[in-house]
């Protein structure tokens, strides 16, 4: 959002409470077509790709072993400059996007905190506290929340965000793996016990491994050891494996929620900080990064009078129907493929058959890549948006 803006002419401080970047271990992963077009636009695809790989396929494993392979083909409606999902570290994407901030005059501030703050109908004004204790008060235009699921933004303009938390039992492991499965595709494996899913990383064998169990999480949350990590495995893998070495081992807990509101008078709201859901279809920074976008040039052209100020309200117009969209499909996705009980253990079961034979089908290839590369998605009911010949 920062980048965006200054590359459009702003003048823009972000500030970020935590003191250092987050660990490599963060879940996001997949960077998917339409995302990689506004990262082409900012100037930006070329050192992304860089960071991560390709994926070829995605594969959904049978309790048998074997496996039903959707490939990341293209089809006409789907066409992009940059085909495929690409697996990159979030924290590498958050690189890429960070470096350019200095050459556009813009310093990442760590270590400052959002205290408070109050908006008139001129302005922001907001009370900064910093780590070592210091404080400070900044009269700003706008006050954008791109600050997370614990938004103090969001928190601060009392904007509801419904919704809830899983009871399941998560668990993450960048593994190095020895295994009969090739490397750069994704492998998603739905069984009786629960719901294991692995994507490629770069590193040869290297793969970010997510069990999600239908069961409550422990209360302590403490990382699993790596025995607790592979016997859950084995209970719901149907490939024989090997774990050559594990890198990072983490328990955590998932949500589904969505803000009530993405504007509150000069207060907006984007990414986590708008709408959280299950890892489900890699889209959930993919999103955050698109509503920026989305936002950043609406911003900038109505603060350079190219555009009326109404044009604001659009932002909420177009991103709140794909912010419910997504967490209303990946809430149901998530159901079939880890829901509880007999209900849940039975769609389990019967789900991976069903799908094997629907992979196979291209018009199910084109439904499932359209919402995965997110490239289906429009904005046709839009103010902004005009049917031509109508």
């Amino acid at each position: 959002m920062a980048g965006e803006l200054a590359r459009r002419g702003l003048i823009v401080r972000i500030i970020d409470r935590a003191s250092a970047p987050p660990p490599d271990h963060s879940r996001a992963l997949g960077v998917q077509p339409r995302t990689m077009e506004l990262l082409g636009a900012m100037g930006l695809a070329d050192a992304a790709m860089a960071r991560g790989r390709r994926v070829e396929g995605i594969n959904l494993l049978l309790a048998s072993g074997r496996r039903a392979r959707l490939p990341m083909r293209t089809f006409p409606e789907l066409a992009t400059p940059v085909p495929g999902l690409f697996v990159i570290q979030q924290s590498d994407t958050e690189d890429v996007l960070s470096s350019r901030l200095p050459g556009l005059g813009v310093t990442l501030e760590r270590g400052v905190e959002l205290a408070s703050y109050a908006q008139d109908s001129d302005g922001v004004t907001c009370a900064l506290r910093r780590a070592d204790g210091g404080a400070e008060e900044v009269r700003t235009r706008w006050l954008l929340g791109c600050d997370g699921a614990r938004s103090a933004v969001r928190k601060g303009a009392d904007i509801a965000f419904d919704g809830d938390t899983y009871d399941d039992h998560c668990m993450l492991g960048d593994l190095v793996l020895d295994w009969p499965l090739p490397d750069g595709e994704i492998y998603v494996s739905p069984s009786r016990r629960g719901l294991t899913a692995a994507f490629p990383v770069p590193g040869d064998h290297r793969f970010r491994v997510i069990l999600i169990r239908p069961e409550a999480s422990p209360a302590h949350g403490a990382p699993p050891s790596l025995a607790e990590f592979e016997g859950a495995m084995r209970e719901m893998l149907p490939v024989p494996f090997t774990v050559q070495s594990a890198i990072v081992l983490a328990r955590y807990r998932l949500h589904h929620r969505v803000a009530a509101r993405l504007r509150k008078g000069r207060v907006f709201l984007a990414g986590d900080a708008a709408h959280i859901h299950s890892p489900a279809g890699a889209q959930g920074m993919n999103t955050g990064i698109q509503d920026a976008y989305n936002l950043a040039w609406k911003l900038a052209a109505v603060e350079q009078g190219r555009m009326p100020a109404w044009v604001l309200d659009t932002y909420e117009a177009e991103r709140m129907p794909v912010a419910r969209r997504l967490v209303d499909f990946t809430d149901r996705l998530f159901g079939v493929l880890a829901g509880h009980g007999p209900v849940g253990r039975t769609l389990r079961a019967v789900a991976p058959r069903l799908a094997s034979r629907a992979f196979g089908v291209p018009a199910v290839q084109r439904r499932i890549l359209g919402f995965v590369t997110q490239l289906k998605i429009r904005y046709r009911k839009s103010p902004l948006s005009v049917q031509i010949g109508a």
